[in-house]
């Protein structure tokens, strides 16, 4: 009896040979605008991440690198020692983890714990260096590249004391302008309320908005 050979799906299979041109073609592209840029350094599967982010615009890629690349110098988040203090005091705290599940769409879920963090105890650097070098671990996963990351803001059991403005904003750019994720959705947890008595002349509320196009509304912080 003859052996049936297979079909080929010559259109699917166009279909792929086409979107792998598009995908090395704009890599070499985003590269080679790196290079002029002095950034001959950059790796190809670093390349990928960004142009993935931007849904392969060579141009969108290249600005939000440099957007990274600007938050990380202004941050002081370009040198991680894991293994010495501060940042591995900050880690041992565990206000901020990557949990080991995905939501229902497949992005990762990352969590601070803001009840855990101590504005006198610790500096913003430190902080965004223990976040970072957790957030650059799980971007590693090309399945969070392609979809996203939600970013949990546990107000749980808060108190005014562990309340730090200006760090809640710099995570949110870091989130916005600095990380090569194609969505962050920035929900607020435990209700978004502290216990504390507010300070003279508090504002209202603390609006933390969603960054990168996320489709959660605007959920407020009040003070109590």
């Amino acid at each position: 009896m003859a052996t049936k050979i297979p079909k080929i799906d010559w259109k699917m299979e166009n279909a792929v040979i086409r979107k792998l041109l598009v995908i090395l073609r704009a890599t070499k592209a985003f590269l080679d605008a790196l290079s002029e840029a002095g950034a001959s350094c950059v790796s190809r599967a670093t390349a990928i991440k960004f142009l993935l982010a931007r849904k392969f615009d060579v141009a969108r890629a290249h600005a939000l690198w440099r957007q990274h690349e600007a938050t990380r110098r202004r941050e002081g988040l370009t040198k991680f020692e894991p293994f010495e203090d501060p940042l591995k005091s900050e880690l041992a705290t565990g206000k901020f983890t990557i949990l080991p599940t995905r939501d229902a769409t497949g992005a990762a879920i990352a969590v601070f714990t803001a009840n855990k963090h101590f504005p006198t105890q610790t500096t913003h650097q430190t902080t965004l260096q223990g976040v970072v070098y957790q957030l650059d671990v799980a971007l590693q996963s090309l399945e969070t590249q392609r979809a996203g990351l939600v970013f949990i803001y546990d107000m749980t059991d808060s108190k005014y004391t562990n309340f730090d403005y200006e760090l809640s904003q710099k995570i949110l750019t870091m989130l916005k302008d600095g990380k090569f994720v194609r969505s962050v959705r920035f929900p607020v947890a435990g209700g978004g309320r502290m216990r504390s008595p507010p300070a003279p002349d508090p504002p209202t509320s603390l609006e933390l908005w969603t960054p990168c196009g996320s489709d959660v509304s605007r959920e407020p912080l009040e003070y109590a």
